[in-house]
């Protein structure tokens, strides 16, 4: 994420979720006759595709069950994380946001 965002841009991720979102993790309302599910597409092929609706949680859809599928206006990152932390815990989020940008030397040492 530090290759890709600016120490703003990701001040503005954790303030406001919603204001922009990247396009893999646009999260989609999709339609199914019985509910209605909110996740991120991981994966799709002609027949199905396999949404993310949790941190450790997908599902996957037939084509043929879905009624109708569109980009939700809400990110699935919950909106006022920010209050649980202080000033300088905020900072220290940021920075360590901006520190993974694939440098090796600050990747963990493989071990064997």
């Amino acid at each position: 994420i530090g290759v890709v965002r600016s120490g703003h841009d990701l001040l503005e991720a954790i303030l406001f979720p919603s204001s922009s979102m990247v396009p893999d993790f646009q999260p989609y309302l999709v339609d199914i006759r019985k509910e209605v599910l909110s996740g991120i597409v991981k994966s799709e092929s002609p027949e199905a595709i396999t949404l993310a609706t949790a941190a450790a949680e997908t599902r996957t859809v037939q084509r043929s069950e879905i009624v109708s599928m569109q980009a939700a206006p809400i990110s699935m990152m919950p909106e006022g994380l920010d209050a649980a932390l202080s000033d300088s815990e905020l900072l220290d989020l940021i920075a360590f946001l901006r520190s993974l940008n694939n440098e090796q030397w600050l990747l963990p040492e493989k071990r064997e």
